[in-house]
């Protein structure tokens, strides 16, 4: 027989091997129960952007076939869907590209309940109406582009919460009114802005972000003078404001020093004109000359006086 002291110690020794078993298996029934209530909670939320899909597309005025014809409540795959992007986890919807899809109506405002999109391109088309508000929901957004159609009234002041904006391209349409100062104040990430061929007016802004590489402002109304933050923008590769109604001395200082600049497009500002007095073009030459990147100068119809540099300086 064993001795008492054995026999205590060998049910103490089984009891710790029970007590382990059990915390094993209760450990995985939690993970695999936290498992489950993940996949569940990420098909609801897929359900959910599914449905404001839906949504959108019925505010939509499509072709026959459409090209949004997937998107229908059998659908079962969200992230497959045409134009749709998701993350890497399947669980949101990040990317909505509609471009060139011969869409028409308005901005649908339900876009703005897609809050994780990161960018929305629904440009060459046909759409008409106002930009809704709606879409400064959508805080994470880097890339927005709504270029080439027929959308009116003002740039929303509301664009200035969307804090990681990268890409904000609205040419090609009939916007009017101002440029939102406090849009370019807060959105600091800009890299491009594209507000070309609309009806805007007032001057460009007086603050804005150094991070800017490309700014095209050409055929609109704007007045008053080049904003000196554009010095600051190092890697400027672009400035386009042909087509307005700019007075100012030709952008000598702006320019000097940026051997990013390919394209610096100044045509058709009848108030423009040369240094002292408009009878001095030798600062601007010189500041052009040091932007070794530089492949096309437009400058035509601006009051430029003075004697152009000969071709060996």
């Amino acid at each position: 027989m064993m001795a008492p002291m054995a026999v205590r110690r060998a049910a103490n020794v089984l009891l710790l091997h029970l007590m382990i078993f059990h915390a094993v298996v209760a450990a995985a029934g939690e993970q695999q129960a936290g498992t489950i209530v993940r996949q569940q909670r990420r098909r609801q939320v897929l359900l959910q952007e599914k449905a404001t899909l839906l949504a959108l597309k019925r505010s939509l005025t499509l072709l026959s076939p459409s090209p949004l014809a997937d998107w229908n409540e059998s659908s079962g795959d969200v992230c497959g869907l045409t134009g749709i992007a998701c993350d890497w986890r399947r669980q949101h919807i990040i990317g909505l590209s509609l471009g060139d899809m011969n869409i028409s109506g308005a901005v649908p405002p339900v876009i703005g309940n897609l809050t994780r999109l990161k960018s929305l391109d629904m440009s060459r088309n046909f759409l008409a109406g106002q930009i809704p508000a709606e879409l400064s929901n959508l805080r994470g957004l880097e890339v927005l582009d709504l270029g080439h159609n027929q959308l009116s009234g003002g740039i929303p002041p509301s664009f200035s919460e969307l804090a990681s904006l990268a890409y904000l391209s609205l040419k090609d349409n009939q916007l009017s009114g101002p440029i939102p100062a406090v849009l370019f104040k807060n959105c600091t990430s800009l890299g491009l802005v594209d507000f070309g061929n609309n009806d805007l007016s007032g001057e460009i802004p007086l603050e804005a972000s150094e991070n800017i590489l490309v700014l095209s402002l050409y055929s609109n109304r704007l007045t008053g003078k080049l904003p000196w933050w554009l010095a600051n923008c190092t890697y400027l590769y672009m400035l386009d404001v042909e087509d307005n109604s700019l007075a100012d001395e030709l952008p000598a200082g702006i320019i000097a020093g940026k051997q990013q600049l390919k394209y610096l497009h100044l045509s058709n500002n009848y108030r423009f004109s040369s240094h002292d007095g408009n009878t001095n073009l030798e600062p601007f030459f010189a500041a052009v000359s040091n932007c070794s990147q530089i492949l096309q100068i437009e400058a035509g119809t601006v009051r430029m006086g003075g004697r152009l540099p000969s071709v060996g300086q």
